[in-house]
């Protein structure tokens, strides 16, 4: 019978025996080997191990960025088969800016860091990221330039926390929280300190300019049950 001369199967089987080989080797690899291993991984369509291959690069390492770029470059390309497709396409991604993003941040790169965390929507991540490195004022700006809703709260009270607690500044903290429409967690904070006269003072400012807004909207849920169970006791 006549003899098929190539198909795509033997071919790949070939390639994976090579890889094969060349993973056993246990010595150090140069660059030019390097390369050659994450592009054999790459023809073949297993891109998760050469993005493992070169995400294993150390920080210090002077090729580093590159790596990285790679990596990245590895994970946004379109899947080759079917299983991969049914995948979210930015799982790959977001798995290696993860990693590149905490090797940048060990080696003190806040910037490239902060960047690669936005490049797959990890905005809030982004912005714990700048408070962890210190840059409250820029990670407060991204906060009300990139984020929205309950991801905005955590970051704003992440700091708030930090101003009062770290910073011993405690009305700063308030204000930023009160600025912000937080005005349930300022009131929570009024319950546990005990300070009643700040909490009835708020509370009377907000019905005094605000007397169409529910108390529910911005009473704390402990000081709002006690209040009821209160109200139990005196009927």
């Amino acid at each position: 019978g006549r003899k098929c001369l190539w198909d795509a199967v033997t071919q790949k089987n070939e390639a994976a025996k090579s890889i094969y080989w060349h993973e056993s080797f246990t010595g150090t690899l140069n660059p030019s080997k390097s390369e050659r291993r994450v592009l054999q991984y790459f023809v073949l369509g297993d891109r998760e191990s050469a993005i493992a291959f070169l995400l294993a690069a150390s920080p210090t390492d002077e090729d580093f960025y590159k790596h990285a770029l790679r990596a990245l470059s590895l994970a946004s390309f379109p899947p080759t088969n079917s299983a991969a497709a049914n995948l979210p396409r930015n799982t790959l991604q977001e798995k290696a800016s993860k990693v590149i993003s905490a090797h940048c941040s060990s080696s003190d790169d806040i910037l490239s860091s902060t960047v690669i965390l936005g490049l797959v929507g990890r905005t809030l991540d982004a912005v714990f990221q700048l408070q962890d490195a210190g840059l409250w004022e820029h990670a407060a700006t991204m906060a009300a330039s990139y984020l929205e809703g309950e991801e905005r709260r955590q970051a704003l009270e992440r700091w708030a926390d930090h101003v009062i607690h770290s910073q011993k500044n405690g009305w700063r903290g308030l204000g930023i929280l009160l600025s912000a429409g937080y005005v349930g967690k300022v009131l929570e904070h009024f319950h546990a300190e005990g300070n009643a006269l700040a909490q009835s003072t708020l509370l009377g400012y907000l019905r005094a300019h605000y007397p169409t807004l529910a108390p529910s909207t911005f009473m704390p849920d402990r000081e709002a049950q006690r209040k009821r169970c209160l109200a139990n006791v005196l009927l």
